[in-house]
């Protein structure tokens, strides 16, 4: 059985913001019910496309939201539970994008909510783990259909971890990029969307729930608490779309996903 594969990024080695601040200025998405040349323009004016790309080419772009108009034609991965799938306009966890997970505590099923998602993606692509707390445990992902060695563990100082993300999801050649983080102010955020959407990754960054309070650019926000016997899930928030009522019942791995807890890298 093969080896999750671990890497430390030592802070000597951060250099300079990756990303400009106009990489992550104002929102092209349109909330009012506007003309198409309208958005042509706006989306050329803050640099989302050429000013050269035809009108269906722009109107297509996954960053610009017409309201009333529906985004089931985006591009999304299925869930693998089908009441959070069909509540989603992309069908599942939206590619090209970030997505927040809002945690309650650790060890209510958050990895394995994600399982089915990571195990349906590219089998060349790596799987990327940020500053995970715990390790991962290898015989549980096989079994859960996602091979270990595909998992690449990247261990750096909490101060690193969103800029390390970050640069594994603008790098495009990962199939996925989960972090885990504490904190996280909106601009550290919107980089992480803007570096999802240019990578064309799934990004997924574990946060605390006391966090649910605050404004993110992240497509998609799922909240995380206990059940009775089982986990709980709310969509906080769902771009294009109104996010469902009711919470949707989470079962829980029946075997760990983690070993020990990861020790801080220093």
């Amino acid at each position: 059985m093969g080896a999750v594969l671990s890497l430390a990024v030592a802070p000597d080695v951060v250099g300079n913001d990756a990303v400009g601040n106009d990489a992550v200025g104002n929102d092209a998405r349109g909330h009012d019910a506007i003309g198409s040349d309208a958005i042509a323009h706006a989306a050329v004016a803050n640099g989302l496309v050429a000013d050269t790309a035809p009108l269906d080419a722009v109107l297509r772009d996954p960053r610009i939201y017409r309201r009333g108009t529906s985004t089931a034609a985006a591009d999304g991965v299925p869930s693998g539970l089908a009441a959070l799938d069909r509540s989603l306009p992309w069908g599942g966890f939206p590619r090209g994008a970030l997505t927040e997970v809002l945690l309650a505590h650790d060890g209510l099923g958050e990895l394995g909510l994600l399982l089915p998602m990571l195990a349906r993606l590219d089998a060349a692509l790596p799987i990327v783990f940020v500053s995970p707390p715990y390790l991962p445990y290898a015989p549980a992902l096989a079994a859960a259909g996602l091979a270990p060695e595909r998992i690449v563990e990247v261990r750096t100082p909490a101060e690193r971890a969103l800029w390390a993300a970050e640069q594994c999801l603008r790098a495009g050649c990962c199939g996925a990029v989960l972090a885990w983080h504490d904190g996280g102010d909106d601009r550290a955020l919107r980089r992480l969307q803007v570096a999802a959407e240019a990578g064309r990754g799934i990004g997924v960054l574990f946060r605390p729930l006391r966090h649910a309070a605050n404004a993110s650019p992240a497509a998609l926000r799922l909240a995380l608490d206990a059940g009775s016997g089982q986990s709980r899930l709310r969509v906080v928030k769902c771009r294009g779309a109104v996010t469902p009522p009711a919470p949707i019942a989470v079962p829980r791995s029946p075997f760990p996903l983690h070993t020990t807890a990861c020790a801080a890298v220093r």
